[in-house]
């Protein structure tokens, strides 16, 4: 029976660990929209058994970054529509972050560790960007717009702004390919961060809404070159 329980537990762990690591992949575009996941390679490639693999799958399918196709999944996209629409709807829920984090910054809520741990995620992304190490920026990308989802104090608010991060990032890994753009969201970053650290509430509503605004522009762009 303990032997049984262990096992089981194991298996747990096995199927967590498996599900973070392909999500962190697909986030950092190792796989490209389209491409096919089999079992048997990604359970090669992660050392790990078939069956945390499958159960990854199934979660990553109900997150909505895999879809079925015959007898496996591929990396989903949304269609450039939907992405626009999920572009305008993270607008709004990141401009209430945003606001959120500054009133509570403003009110004492906030402790300074936590504005220097935001700070420092934002210095990791621009040292990523200078180094053109994509993996790294997509990562500290997400982890600084999560932490201030986080700060905003309202658990509801960052669960769904976590679901529409990662259909986003999924269909448009290119827009930190653009140079430009990676420049300018570092700089949008900066002023987000100041606004936050100064318990500004308009300004951080404002700037955060414009931010995610930009993003949506540079991938309508790129969508449209791609098209012609």
């Amino acid at each position: 029976m303990t032997t049984e329980r262990t096992e089981s537990t194991n298996e747990l762990s096995a199927g967590e660990a498996t599900y973070r690591k392909l999500r962190a992949l697909m986030l950092s575009g190792r796989f490209a929209q389209g491409d096919r996941l089999a079992e048997l390679e990604l359970s090669e490639e992660l050392r790990v058994s078939r069956t945390p693999v499958r159960e990854a799958l199934r979660r990553l399918q109900a997150d909505g970054l895999v879809r079925p196709s015959g007898r496996g999944v591929v990396l989903a996209s949304l269609p450039a529509a939907h992405v626009g629409h999920s572009y305008r709807l993270r607008a709004s829920l990141e401009s209430l972050a945003a606001r959120l984090s500054a009133e509570r910054q403003a009110a004492g809520h906030i402790a300074p560790s936590e504005i220097v741990a935001l700070r420092g995620t934002a210095s990791a992304m621009e040292e990523a960007t200078r180094a053109l190490d994509l993996p790294e920026m997509t990562r500290s990308n997400l982890e600084l717009h999560r932490a201030i989802a986080t700060l905003s104090g309202n658990p509801l608010l960052e669960e769904a702004l976590g679901r529409l991060w990662d259909r986003i990032a999924v269909s448009s890994l290119s827009n930190l390919h653009d140079a430009q753009w990676a420049r300018e969201a570092l700089v949008q970053h900066g002023q987000l961060l100041d606004a936050i650290a100064a318990g500004t509430p308009d300004a951080a509503d404002e700037i955060a809404g414009r931010h995610v605004m930009c993003a949506a522009r540079v991938y309508e762009r790129h969508t449209s070159q791609s098209d012609d």
